[in-house]
């Protein structure tokens, strides 16, 4: 599965961007539907790690 697949499926996310160069992924999400940790969870589910940055 990839990463937008994973993290797009979730309820409350809106845009997703990502860049393989610098391994960075950028979500917009609606907060009062969808949690930081919730983003989290689907990444490390399909073996990513991930650290939030704001």
């Amino acid at each position: 599965m990839t990463i937008r697949l994973a993290v797009g499926r979730l309820e409350g996310i809106g845009k997703i961007s990502g860049d393989a160069k610098s391994r960075t992924l950028k979500v917009e999400y609606e907060p009062s539907v969808l949690t930081v940790e919730a983003v989290q969870e689907a990444l490390n589910q399909i073996g990513y790690e991930s650290v939030p940055v704001t």
